[in-house]
């Protein structure tokens, strides 16, 4: 419905469409004309493709800007707090959180409010740390795997020990000992992915074993202790030793001079602290040969039964070996020999004990043969004159054989003046100066025979009466 009129306000938004025409006073009626009148009252609207995630890669911003009516004539970013640029497309490239402002403007003026947005974008892998050290551990170990992010955050952890499948996580406990490979990594929020770590945890739950060169053998010198520590995994740290209850030493060679029983104690600590249960042993050591005693007889009679006897002493190691041998030939302590045979014995006896020390006696014997003397006169005075000594042997020795030069009483050598001397002596009577021989005071005298009779020595023995000589008076008248 047309309307008179001039003027008229059009308030709504929109495409309107004014017809209008005029009549003069005449009633000439002015051809309808059409217009368009155009009113756009909202601003235009501008959205992204910006999320709230991380990235990983650069960020191209698109804004679409719509606008129903009069269409939009522009649109306009600024990042980071920089001036306004007019575009829909561009693009992120460095790291960060960033700012993106937007907003668009329509043909007819209107301004869009203006939008706020963040591009996140974190182009860094985290980086993993752990607990692990190099250092040997003597009971299980666990592992704590601390992931930092300083952008977008760390959002898991994974590991893998020896070689088997990675499991997501950051705390893991190893118990069996050995040498063990960790592997782990993280990802972050933004999808990047740390590079792989690999470190070793290194278990030992076992003790060192200490070995000696020691033996339970008796030393006769001083003896150096060699102590040998092995570990088959961290290694052995140090060995430490004591001798007869004193102080703990650390090292694994020294030496003991000193004779008698040692007790040793040693043990070994491992790389990983490990300590070895103690050991104890003994160190023995003498110095000191056997102590030997035997009587000091040197003559036996003939047909003597002679008892192999001896002392044979050790205070430390003891006795070990004893021979005895008579003539070269071994017997046994305690045995009895009979001397059947004159002439001279050869003894020996050598004794060692366990340390190897050798105490070695040897000595001669004479083994006679026994004779029956008698002296005549059986009272004897110390003066001048001779002596007779009456000498029988037993079978089957035979007292003609004998060497007169060989005959003494008491170590006074027989008469020896020719002939007639040896014929005496084959017949067994043999002559002394009574005079060279020492009879002492009054009373009982031992008195004995030696001579050599076909080589073997005879002994015999007898006692006479010593009686001093009465002074001659003289007779004749003093004046």
């Amino acid at each position: 419905m047309f309307t008179e009129g001039t003027h008229f306000t059009l308030e709504e938004e929109g495409l309107h469409e004014v017809r209008y025409y005029s009549v003069d006073v005449a009633g000439t009626v002015e051809e309808e004309q059409v217009e368009e009148v155009k009113i756009d009252l909202t601003a235009p609207t501008t959205t992204s493709k910006i999320t709230d995630e991380w990235t990983n890669d650069s960020v191209t911003v698109e804004l679409t800007a719509t606008d129903d009516k009069s269409s939009v004539e522009s649109t306009y970013y600024a990042v980071n707090g920089a001036e306004f640029t007019e575009g829909t497309h561009f693009t992120l490239e460095e790291e960060g959180i960033h700012e993106v402002r937007y907003y668009s403007v329509d043909v007819a003026g209107n301004v869009e409010e203006e939008h706020v947005e963040e591009v996140k974008i974190d182009l860094t892998s985290p980086t993993t740390t752990s607990n692990i050290t190099d250092e040997w551990h003597n009971a299980s170990f666990a592992v704590e795997l601390t992931g930092e992010a300083n952008l977008s955050g760390v959002e898991r952890t994974y590991y893998a020990v020896n070689g088997g499948e990675f499991t997501e996580g950051t705390h893991f406990t190893l118990e069996e000992e050995g040498i063990h490979e960790v592997r782990y990594y993280s990802v972050d929020v933004a999808g990047n992915v740390e590079e792989e770590q690999v470190e070793e945890v290194k278990i030992d739950l076992t003790s060192p074993t200490t070995t000696s060169n020691i033996t339970d053998e008796w030393h006769n010198a001083s003896f150096t202790v060699e102590l040998t520590g092995e570990d088959n995994l961290s290694g052995v740290e140090s060995t430490y030793y004591a001798v007869n209850g004193g102080e703990f030493t650390e090292g694994t060679h020294f030496t003991i001079e000193e004779e008698g029983v040692h007790e040793v104690r040693y043990y070994s600590v491992d790389v990983a602290g490990n300590v070895e249960e103690e050991h104890v042993e003994e160190v023995k050591i003498d110095l000191t040969a056997p102590v030997v005693t035997w009587d000091d007889v040197e003559y036996y009679e003939l047909g003597t039964e002679l008892e192999v006897a001896y002392e044979a002493t050790d205070n430390l190691s003891g006795v070990a070996e004893e021979v005895f041998t008579i003539n070269g030939e071994q017997v046994n302590k305690g045995d009895f020999i009979t001397l059947d045979q004159p002439g001279n014995y050869t003894l020996q006896l050598d004794v060692t004990d366990e340390a190897g020390w050798t105490t070695s006696l040897e000595k001669d014997i004479v083994v006679y043969v026994p004779a029956d003397i008698e002296v005549r006169p059986q009272v004897v005075k110390p003066n001048d004159g001779i002596i007779t000594v009456q000498v029988t042997l037993p079978e089957p020795f035979d007292i003609e054989l004998v060497d007169l030069d060989t005959v003494t009483l008491n170590g006074v050598e027989a008469i020896h003046n020719g002939r007639g001397s040896e014929r005496q002596a084959q017949k067994g009577i043999f002559r002394f100066d009574r005079e060279d021989l020492d009879w002492g005071d009054e009373g009982q005298k031992h008195v004995e025979f030696s001579a050599y009779v076909d080589g073997d020595l005879v002994l015999g023995s007898t006692t006479v009466s010593v009686k001093q000589s009465e002074p001659k008076h003289n007779n004749k008248r003093h004046r």
